[in-house]
């Protein structure tokens, strides 16, 4: 008689579930994600992940992230709350309507990127963002999925965020750790963002 393989811990279960959901997931997004067909999105607050989403828009403390799995994006308001996902078009034009009917802005023209560590988030800047924002600079602590990806690819994820910047002139560095590392190759590497932003 044969019998069928079950894992053995409530742990192993917990793993294989988790495995499950990692190869299932990104495949059910593509699908949903196919064609004109604009997702469902309901309101939630996000649930942690933070090694799974680089930022590819910041505006005011909105945010367009990508997850680097499945390739899909979401957008956040400045409680962290997903108002769509789907593709970047669809975020950005969703955030447009609402930029447009909340006039939302920055708070100044000069805006200053603060950029984690290894391993952590923005939760790292929570009080330094407040004090920057205190004292008259648009601050924007910046989330990337360091522990994944080389220094180089976090740099030329910023470089593109850089690109897509609205509503800044100049542009500060706030980093720690080796997020000094990713901002140093930034700089080095140069690119389109530089010619409509200065450095502060």
């Amino acid at each position: 008689m044969t019998r069928s393989w079950r894992p053995r811990s409530r742990v192993s279960r917990t793993a294989l579930a988790m495995g499950i959901a990692a190869a299932v997931v990104p495949a059910v997004i593509k699908v949903a994600m196919a064609g004109d067909s604009v997702p469902l999105n309901v309101p939630a607050p996000t649930l942690g992940g933070k090694q799974l989403w680089r930022d590819a828009f910041v505006h005011a403390g909105w945010r367009i992230q990508e997850h680097v799995v499945s390739g899909h994006f979401r957008l956040l308001d400045p409680k962290q709350v997903r108002r769509a996902w789907g593709s970047y078009g669809h975020c950005k034009e969703r955030f447009d309507g609402k930029r447009e009917k909340k006039g939302i802005r920055p708070r100044s023209s000069h805006m200053v990127l603060l950029v984690h560590g290894i391993g952590r988030s923005t939760g790292t800047f929570s009080d330094l963002t407040d004090a920057v924002d205190g004292a008259g600079y648009d601050a924007e602590a910046i989330s990337y999925p360091s522990t994944r990806g080389t220094i180089e690819d976090h740099a030329d994820g910023i470089a593109r965020l850089l690109e897509r910047t609205e509503g800044a002139d100049r542009v500060s560095f706030v980093t720690h750790s080796m997020g000094a590392l990713v901002v140093r190759h930034l700089l080095a590497a140069g690119g389109g963002w530089m010619d409509r932003l200065a450095l502060g």
